[in-house]
């Protein structure tokens, strides 16, 4: 039996009927387990395919399903990324098979679609059920503190659905205390996202690098 203060319980179908709107909003995540990514290319190197680690998977209340991936500073939708400098999603790829998707994999649709129908979707105040995702692929927030020039690098320690459906990352505030917890929607000095090969690139770069990373978030 479910407390009264989590509100009340409707089916997917249900809450689709009632809260239809023209901007879908997230209703269910399910995290990456087997190392999928996404593919995209941008308009400098048009004839070559980059390659993206998903960190989850989201159900939307119109029924689709898509990929979650850190994208600049938010956490994106895979299938809305569509920007000509920074670049163009082509599809979802599993590296261990080389197998390419246009489509969202069957199973990870099912595992999101039955989830929310064991679950249900708690309807309070025309919110959804907040969701917590662990980061399983390495990512790390770039943050800028513009008083001292000075730039840090901390591991993202989870994904979060709020109630009103915003997603965002957060970092632990102190690696010793796991319930001390920053939103990253909110950090004055959170700049990017990077992942985990782009961080080993700044890194084997030394002073040089970030320096020069530095000074271009000056402007």
């Amino acid at each position: 039996m479910r407390s009264p203060d989590r509100g009340h319980i409707v089916s997917l179908d249900n809450w689709r009927t009632e809260h239809a709107r023209p901007d879908p909003l997230p209703l269910r995540l399910a995290p990456e387990l087997d190392d999928f990514q996404i593919l995209y290319r941008n308009s400098r190197h048009h004839s070559k395919l980059y390659a993206l680690d998903i960190v989850g998977w989201v159900l939307m209340s119109d029924g689709s399903v898509d990929a979650l991936v850190p994208w600049m500073n938010r956490l994106q939708l895979a299938r809305q990324i569509d920007d000509p400098l920074c670049g163009h999603w082509e599809g979802y790829y599993l590296p261990t098979t080389e197998l390419i998707l246009e489509e969202p994999p069957s199973f990870k649709v099912a595992e999101l679609q039955s989830a929310a129908d064991f679950f249900g979707l708690c309807e309070i105040d025309h919110h959804v059920c907040p969701q917590a995702l662990p980061d399983t692929s390495g990512t790390w927030a770039l943050l800028y503190d513009s008083a001292h020039h000075r730039l840090k690098l901390e591991p993202v320690a989870r994904w979060i659905l709020e109630e009103n459906g915003e997603l965002h990352g957060e970092l632990f505030a102190d690696q010793r205390t796991p319930d001390a917890i920053l939103d990253l929607s909110h950090h004055p000095e959170f700049r990017y996202f990077l992942h985990e090969s782009a961080v080993q690139q700044l890194m084997e770069g030394g002073d040089e690098a970030f320096n020069a990373l530095a000074d271009s978030l000056q402007h």
